[in-house]
């Protein structure tokens, strides 16, 4: 049973070059090339449970136990120096483009990865709202090296303890606890996605599926790909046109992992228990070409996440020739280490275990302590231009919003309310530098959760809201019923969510750009009569928006509209990072002067038509209005809106305002309370 079988390393290039396709998005018009690529790591999963547990098997049936050190050693051998040198030459790559969240971000991923728990960060750090997009995180891809370690710290002594004492239930346990974590995959799938993605109880029963194929065989009286039966003919055809038929057809929208993921799971299992010499796909999957891609699957999977990233980092409108590179560049790559470190160091005879141990932990320390020192160094903000460290500095001290701050002071405000997502929370901090100490600022926002009473928002795919329910939206209308008339102070990025989609920067686009259009990760729900069609979604939550804000008139309070912020579509400090590399800095201002980033003033009028239809309906008294691009927009170039000038940068990503930018809406909020309320006592007989 552990004689080399080729065409399992036939079965890593397929594989393999499903996962590379996906990552790739390649797209002809608005259909994705292999939608269903990202199945290969399930396909990996199954041939690693099965080869894992058939060399445990052997080792139980030669001497009656698992050596433990020698299975992590040879782990070990397998996985850290290719992991070890794709993360060093990650490095200057990082220190160069990232900006310095975004450096924390970096070195955080890669310290788990060397632990092997990137699936627990990923898990968690990509629910935080306003996370960067995960095809621009190097590592993110290391989340399944992190599973299969996981369940190998686990799985030898279970199945050391089960060959001892319950030799004659093995399969059975071993099935139940595939029945178990299937049904686990399920249920968790439809309430939290993303734990059911990333973690291993989860995952668990794909590993199990090839440890319960892989005892079978060792206890099969007949080799099963020997039989002459009708299903042992049909069976590797069959299980390949599953495993391509999921690959092709299978979107990331469907519940994965679940039942669906049976679909590749099965496949994989029928190719390798009926796999035989005479079989055409056994043959086509034994071919040298498969063959060779295979053995260099695992290099092949960690360098193309990488070199993917990166490269939308330095283009992110890369093209067709673009992404061809960069899979000439990681086959390259993958094949130098694969013949320079991954053989070498997995035979003992060519590298001691000295030396092996000492090398890896020589690289590890370094590594260790130089992400350490960026992560202490706050991502080492100093090496950016000074105009972008400016941007995304949040304890400004030369801008305030001096004007708000007098009207505080004048108007003897004893309250003021934030509510929204984080468009009105970023507003908080330059409250606060001229908050007055007799008025309260209350924070009643929460990330990417607009003012929506009655509804909740869900992730999509998952069936219950977790933090922006319709209860939360209860609470926020009764914490301001209970307050006395106070200031009120309504932003949020309403595009986004009234039309489900991302912005698009068509003036990005027209430069040779090639973005598809994307869904919102989030989709929103009424709590008690759910709507179908895109448009009733629409006209329902645009409903329930203005009746809240009249509620809040009605309550009292003085309401303050802030107006869709035009969106960029692009990282504005991280795409002018790029642009000012090498830049000297009396040549700075001259460089943005020739080369803005701006967004059409006409894709913002159509992309908040409908924000802009609900604000305007709103006619209750004691609403009061601020239009941000009527200073970001038609100013200093008409028909653009502009995300910085030469002095300062407006935003601090491709929707958030910097704080100089904050300092000017806050004030602009005082001239439209100060202006009404001149205007509302001259008007008094």
């Amino acid at each position: 049973m552990l004689t080399y079988r080729p065409e399992i390393d036939g079965l890593r290039t397929l594989a393999v070059v499903s996962v590379l396709l996906y990552h790739a998005e390649l797209f002809i018009g608005r259909q994705q090339f292999f939608s269903g690529g990202y199945l290969g790591v399930d396909v990996f999963f199954v041939i690693s449970g099965f080869l894992i547990t058939g060399i445990l098997l052997k080792e139980l049936q030669q001497t009656g136990r698992i050596s433990i050190a020698r299975f992590y050693e040879r782990r070990a051998r397998r996985l850290l120096p290719a992991l070890l040198v794709v993360i060093i030459a990650s490095l200057p790559l990082a220190w160069h483009f990232l900006l310095p969240s975004e450096l924390i971000n970096y070195a955080w991923s890669v310290l788990s990865s060397q632990l092997f728990g990137s699936n627990i960060f990923w898990h968690y750090s990509l629910q935080e709202y306003g996370a960067q997009s995960a095809l621009l995180k190097p590592f993110l891809h290391t989340w399944s090296l992190a599973v299969e370690e996981q369940y190998y710290i686990v799985f030898p002594i279970l199945l050391g303890l089960l060959f001892r004492y319950f030799r004659r239930y093995l399969l059975l346990v071993i099935a139940a606890g595939i029945v178990i974590s299937l049904e686990f995959s399920v249920w968790m799938t439809t309430r939290d996605s993303s734990f059911s993605f990333y973690m291993l109880p989860s995952r668990f029963w794909e590993l199990l599926a090839g440890a319960a194929l892989a005892i079978v065989m060792s206890q099969s009286a007949t080799n099963l790909s020997n039989s002459s039966t009708f299903l042992s003919r049909l069976a590797p055809g069959l299980g390949i046109v599953m495993i391509v038929w999921a690959i092709v057809y299978i979107d990331f929208e469907s519940r994965h992992p679940g039942y669906i993921t049976l679909i590749p799971v099965l496949g994989t299992l029928l190719v390798i228990a009926y796999a035989h010499k005479d079989d055409v796909v056994t043959q086509i999957l034994s071919s040298r070409v498969f063959v060779g891609v295979g053995l260099i699957s695992y290099s092949l999977y960690l360098w193309h996440y990488p070199v993917f990233a990166f490269g939308r980092i330095a283009d992110s409108t890369p093209t067709w020739h673009d992404k061809l590179q960069w899979f000439v560049f990681t086959f390259l790559l993958s094949i130098l280490t694969y013949f320079l470190l991954e053989k070498p160091f997995r035979d003992r005879n060519k590298v001691a275990l000295r030396t092996f141990l000492s090398v890896i932990i020589a690289a590890t320390v370094l590594v260790t302590a130089l992400l350490g020192y960026w992560v202490f160094k706050e991502g080492l903000s100093d090496r950016l231009p000074p105009i972008i460290q400016k941007a995304l500095k949040s304890d400004r001290t030369d801008r305030f919003a001096t004007e708000f701050g007098a009207y505080l002071v004048q108007y003897q405000i004893e309250n003021v309310f934030l509510l929204g997502d984080s468009h009105a929370a970023i507003l908080e901090p330059e409250i606060r530098k001229v908050l007055p100490s007799t008025t309260q600022v209350h924070d009643l926002t929460k990330g990417g959760c607009p003012f929506l009473p009655n509804f909740d928002r869900l992730d999509r795919g998952v069936e219950s809201a977790k933090k922006c329910t319709s209860e939360y939206q209860t609470s926020r209308l009764q914490t301001l019923r209970d307050h006395p008339p106070s200031l009120v102070i309504v932003a949020s990025r309403l595009p986004l969510y009234f039309s489900g989609k991302t912005f698009l920067n068509s003036e990005h686009q027209a430069m040779g750009g090639a973005v598809e259009e994307q869904a919102s990760k989030y989709e929103f729900r009424h709590s008690t009569a759910p709507t179908e069609s895109r448009e009733q979604l629409t006209g329902d939550m645009m409903q329930a928006f203005k009746q809240g804000i009249e509620a809040l008139a009605q309550y009292g309070h003085s309401v303050v509209l802030i107006y869709p912020v035009p969106e960029v579509g692009e990282n504005v400090p991280a795409e002018l990072n790029k642009l000012l590399q090498g830049v000297e800095l009396v040549d700075v201002a001259a460089t943005l002067t020739e080369s803005p980033i701006t967004t059409s003033y006409r894709d913002y009028q159509h992309r908040s038509k409908e924000s802009f239809a609900v604000l305007d309906e709103i006619k209750t008294k004691k609403i009061y209005r601020v239009y941000p691009h009527q200073w970001l927009c038609n100013d200093k170039v008409q028909g653009l809106c502009m995300t910085h000038d030469d002095m300062e940068v407006y935003y601090t990503d491709d929707n958030h305002l910097s704080a100089f930018q904050r300092s000017i809406l806050l004030d602009e909020v005082a001239k439209e309370l100060i202006g009404r309320a001149r205007l509302e006592q001259i008007s008094v007989p």
